[in-house]
């Protein structure tokens, strides 16, 4: 594959680490474009690229692909901006935003350019430099067939896995991205609340608890799988603890006790699908739930 010159526009976290990644799968950041003094000056020193102040700056010779990665609010109003460079033709823009579609870079498309949506299914509050940040991840892909094309192939480089997800799809992918990180650790803030309420124990001392056992959990279903990873009373059947968190259920906040529903019955639909409970004991704890 030929080297690309990607141009950064928006040298955060998520950018920067992504442009590292680029650049060393062999391709050259020639350009960063932001409003942060201090990010554009951490992204030259981490890129060796120049920093651009405006557009005009820039020709159509000078990169081959725009990666944007400003905030969501922001991506129509730098499309817009970009799109004053008369010549697109052979180029390609990305955004990276998980949530909304590549119709935000539709005045970059209208100049010539082959655009689409690149986000990895992975969590960067900072700037990585880890050169396996992205080994094995996913990337969701929407957009111009063309577009799609080229960034499977820099995913792959990068050692990651393109997803092809159609515009409609995006929302409830990027939900389901959040339900299975920042939310999830709120699930946990949750838990040690309740721990601290309780039992007393300070939420700064049980959170790194719950943290390494659901760390251990993950990681018996990322070797296991999920179903075999699966462990505590509703697995086991055991109705006597469960009677006993009801009673527990009933001093937490009502919002715990719906979280605690919902997954609880679903707990129990995977287990029943697996034909891992007697259905007598199966009836007592769906109605154990429904309470």
């Amino acid at each position: 594959m030929k080297p690309l010159r990607p141009l950064l526009a928006g040298p955060g976290a998520v950018g920067l680490s992504r442009a590292a990644a680029w650049a060393r799968a062999g391709h050259r950041c020639v350009g960063l474009y932001g409003r942060g003094p201090r990010s554009l000056a951490r992204g030259s020193r981490v890129l060796k690229a120049r920093i651009i102040r405006h557009g005009k700056e820039t020709s159509e010779r000078d990169f081959d692909v725009l990666l944007i990665a400003v905030p969501d609010a922001a991506i129509a109003a730098t499309a817009r901006a970009w799109a004053r460079l008369p010549h697109w033709k052979g180029k390609s823009a990305f955004h990276t935003s998980g949530a909304l579609s590549s119709r935000l870079l539709t005045p970059l498309r209208e100049k010539g350019a082959r655009v689409a949506s690149l986000h990895p299914l992975t969590s960067i509050p900072r700037l990585s430099g880890n050169p396996r940040l992205f080994e094995g991840i996913t990337f969701a892909l929407e957009g111009d067939s063309t577009a799609c094309v080229l960034g499977a192939r820099v995913i792959r480089q990068v050692g990651g896995r393109p997803l092809r997800i159609s515009s409609q799809a995006k929302a409830a992918y990027h939900l389901a991205a959040c339900l299975s990180s920042g939310y999830l650790l709120s699930y946990l803030v949750i838990a040690s609340e309740l721990l601290e309420k309780a039992g007393g124990l300070p939420r700064r001392q049980s959170f790194p608890s719950l943290l390494e056992l659901a760390s251990a959990t993950l990681a018996n279903a990322r070797r296991l799988g999920v179903r075999p990873a699966l462990t505590g009373p509703i697995v086991r059947g055991d109705l006597v603890t469960l009677r006993l968190h009801a009673k527990a259920l009933e001093k937490a906040p009502p919002t715990v006790g719906l979280i605690y529903a919902v997954v609880a019955k679903k707990l129990l639909e995977l287990v029943k699908s697996g034909g891992r409970e007697k259905l007598e004991t199966t009836r007592r704890i769906e109605a154990l739930l429904s309470r």
